[in-house]
């Protein structure tokens, strides 16, 4: 009974740590070109698996602003009246408010950033002020995912600073 339980719990031990997204040393490069910078985190950032690529997305030297469609929240309603055998009229009316989703990662609120590997996927994930953890990309091309990390850098640096 004892070696079942030690199987169990070394089982699930090895499916956790398989799980996980690993650390990848990188040394970031240093890039002094904001045109290109710009252009390598639009890339990266649209080329996003489906459920993590946003509708749109805007990049300046303050933010990178994503967004995600639009929100509808209100109501509907119709009626439909027959005017003969084949046709009918349908009125309809609707009473809410449509919002655009959107968010902004500001560069002078972001500390670093981290690469990591799960699978076949390379992750630069974005860390924020206290160390917290703001937003991950994913890449399947290591070098797309350092050069990442290299455009943001290039951002992070000549962020103003709120003191």
């Amino acid at each position: 009974m004892r070696v079942i339980m030690n199987k169990i719990v070394l089982l699930a031990v090895l499916l956790l740590v398989g799980c996980r997204a690993a650390p990848v040393p990188y040394k970031p490069n240093t890039l002094n070109n904001p045109k290109m910078a710009s252009q390598i985190i639009e890339q990266v950032i649209m080329e996003q698996p489906k459920k993590h690529r946003p509708v749109n997305m805007i990049v300046n030297e303050k933010y990178i602003a994503f967004g995600q469609g639009f929100e509808y929240n209100g109501k509907a309603s119709s009626s439909n009246i027959s005017t003969s055998n084949n046709s009918s009229i349908t009125v309809g009316s609707k009473k809410g408010s449509l919002k655009q989703v959107r968010e902004r990662i500001y560069f002078n609120s972001l500390v670093r950033s981290e690469l990591l590997q799960k699978r076949d996927w390379y992750i630069v994930q974005l860390i924020g002020e206290n160390e917290l953890f703001v937003k991950r990309f994913y890449t399947r091309k290591k070098q797309k995912a350092e050069k990442f990390i290299d455009a943001i850098n290039f951002y992070i640096s000549n962020a103003n600073k709120i003191e």
